[in-house]
């Protein structure tokens, strides 16, 4: 959260005050599935690019963009897979189960939990892709490119 106050300029003049918030998301539908990695007990699996959902609330109204950027899954402790996914491929709706709290497409990032993980993405080309293992971590990478403004009926909590 960013917070700028200044202070008043004379007794009883403030010049300005101003709250803000920021809330990033991965919107797996519309993100495309680059490459799978499989390292020691980790998989990695890259979205290039991910479809980004970027919320800002200034001064209590939420103001959003649609952003593409690429971005990076690991799972450790992971199962390999019994079959890797044909690259690359659209995604057409995600879910990830971590810790007993289960996420349907929109996931926040960054991202970072412990405990048992399971994630299934399903692709536009019919297959199902799923990964089950331990820690499960999202991080985003670059530089983000706007793509389109977003709904109000799309913010948070709306």
């Amino acid at each position: 959260m960013r917070r700028t106050v200044l202070a008043p300029l004379k007794r009883g003049v403030i010049l300005c005050q101003c709250m803000t918030q920021m809330q990033t998301s991965i919107e797996f539908h519309d993100s495309d599935l680059a490459a799978c990695h499989i390292h020691d007990n980790m998989i990695v699996i890259e979205l290039r690019p991910a479809y980004i959902h970027k919320w800002e609330l200034i001064n209590g109204k939420w103001i959003g963009s649609g952003c593409v950027q690429d971005a990076q899954i690991r799972i450790d402790n992971a199962r390999a897979p019994n079959k890797m996914p044909v690259v690359p491929v659209n995604i057409s709706d995600c879910t990830i189960t971590i810790g007993g709290i289960t996420f349907y497409n929109l996931i926040p990032t960054p991202f970072n939990m412990k405990g048992p993980s399971r994630l299934i993405l399903q692709l536009v080309s019919g297959d199902t892709f799923e990964v089950s293992g331990g820690a499960l971590s999202i991080a985003l990478q670059g530089e983000s490119k706007f793509v389109e403004k977003l709904p109000q009926e799309w913010a948070p909590g709306a």
